[in-house]
This record gives C-alpha cells, sequence and structure tokens, in this order.
C-alpha cells in the first residue's frame, strides 16, 4: 500500500513554520507497513489543493493531507475537499460539542472556532480531544483520504 501526505499551507511554503507532520505520521505509516511515496506542499488556495489531492488519487491508496483546518479564513481544505467531491459542508454537531467542551468561558474563541464544526458532508470526523480541528476521513473509489 502506497500513501502520499499533502502539507498545506502558506506557512510552510514561505518558511514561517517548519512541517514537521510529514516525517512523524510517516514513521507511523512505516510501522504499519504503508509506504510513503511523496510529500507534497501547497499554498491555501482551493484549486491548488484540489488538485494536489486528485493527483494524489491517481498514484496513490492514501492520501493524507495536513493543514487548512483551522478557524481562519485562510484555512482552505475544508472547501478544497467539498470541491473535490462535490458536497457541501454541514454542521457535524459532535465536533461543535468538542469545541465547546475545549474553550469553554471564551466566548470570543469560541465563535471563532465554530468554524472547525463544519465539515464535509462525506466526511467521518476523527476527534480531536487536544485541539479543535477534527481529522477528518473520507473513502474514494477504494481509497482513503
Amino acid at each position: 500500500m502506497q500513501a502520499i501526505l499533502i502539507t498545506i499551507g502558506d506557512e510552510i511554503l514561505n518558511g514561517q513554520t517548519q512541517d514537521t507532520n510529514s516525517s512523524s505520521i510517516a514513521r507511523m505509516l512505516s510501522k504499519i507497513g504503508i509506504q510513503v511515496e511523496e510529500f507534497r506542499s501547497v499554498k491555501d488556495q482551493v484549486g491548488k489543493i484540489e488538485n494536489a489531492i486528485r493527483d494524489s488519487f491517481l498514484r496513490a491508496d492514501v492520501v493524507i493531507t495536513t493543514g487548512g483546518l483551522g478557524p481562519t479564513k485562510d484555512d482552505r481544505t475544508r472547501e478544497a475537499l467539498c470541491s473535490f467531491f462535490g458536497v457541501e459542508l454541514i454542521q457535524h454537531e459532535g465536533v461543535k460539542q468538542n469545541v465547546i467542551s475545549l474553550l469553554k468561558g471564551n466566548q470570543s474563541l469560541l465563535d471563532l472556532n465554530f468554524k472547525q464544526s463544519l465539515i464535509p458532508s462525506n466526511g467521518i470526523p476523527l476527534m480531536n480531544h487536544k485541539g479543535t480541528a477534527p481529522g477528518l476521513k473520507f473513502n474514494y473509489k477504494e481509497k482513503t483520504c
């Protein structure tokens, strides 16, 4: 089984932030017998993200993206996933409750982070009890993202 890892974010490409996620994920995948074929980094732009996902699915069984799921306007991964899969964003109550639980008492952060409870309608949320952005899992043509 082969994987491609896509890191998303302008801050990675302009050198502001170092990508430490890819090497950690690659080590974990290696332990379970999944070979990483490629690391890619793309800008926080819907078209760039969507193209990277589409291209990666042509060449790998597993596509893992990191980044772009935050609460700010420049985090565009959700929108790119919706465009790729042809679905809409929906509010996920379980994720919303997790955000409320993690940020209780901080109304200004709570309002901003409710964006993270919006997920593509075909996505399966992977709850994050240490942060407000859930992981998202998708099945696509017998492949996983």
